[in-house]
């Protein structure tokens, strides 16, 4: 029985689709454990305000809506929980 390259990619189509089925029921979620307590720089608001100072520094938002987006994305809390007990130091 002759089989076309249609008939070729269908069959590694399905069965690409049921290795995924089959990978996707044997995922398991695990409750993550994290024996520390959260922490946050307490200079968390200097921290605000630098970010918003240093994107508008590099003039890296072009309108009021990614304006917004950034504001919204609170960028700073990232670097106000991994650092929760750096001193802040700006050098000009």
């Amino acid at each position: 029985m002759k089989t076309g390259i249609k008939g070729v990619i269908s069959k590694i189509l399905t069965c690409k689709l049921l290795i995924t089925i089959l990978v996707m029921e044997k995922l398991i979620s695990a409750d993550l454990f994290c024996p520390f307590s959260p922490q946050i720089n307490k200079n968390i608001n200097v921290l605000e305000e630098y970010a918003l100072e240093w994107v508008l520094g590099f003039n890296l938002l072009a309108n009021e809506s990614s304006y917004q987006r950034f504001c919204k994305s609170k960028f700073f809390l990232m670097a106000a929980t991994t650092y929760p007990y750096c001193n802040l130091t700006f050098k000009n």
